[in-house]
């Protein structure tokens, strides 16, 4: 999973710095940046294939940490509603005493 993860991002990454930015206009050191960043592409490791867009399924992240995401929850879930009913006692308690001491 994780590598193919990482694919995506190397083949978007990839995609977007060969699209010129819409817009931009080139300066003269734009010329030698783009040479000199050519040959350092030329030299590095280059990006696994990319499929065609319409064979990409989409991350379903849900399946993928939904369960993990899901046990976290529970167990902040579970700590809240055993700090309320310890506050809920402790109050009860407290509240008790008073009536049995000042008999009101």
């Amino acid at each position: 999973m994780g590598e193919r993860i990482i694919g995506q991002f190397a083949a978007c990454l990839a995609e977007r710095r060969t699209v010129p930015a819409a817009g931009r206009e080139d300066t003269p050191g734009d010329a030698a940046r783009g040479q000199a960043a050519d040959e350092a592409k030329s030299a590095a490791v280059t990006a696994p294939e990319r499929p065609a867009r319409g064979s990409q399924e989409p991350l379903d992240l849900l399946r993928t940490a939904g369960l993990p995401v899901a046990a976290r929850a529970a167990a902040v879930v579970t700590a809240a509603v055993v700090v309320a009913v310890s506050v809920l006692r402790i109050r009860r308690r407290r509240h008790a005493r008073r009536n049995a001491v000042g008999g009101v």
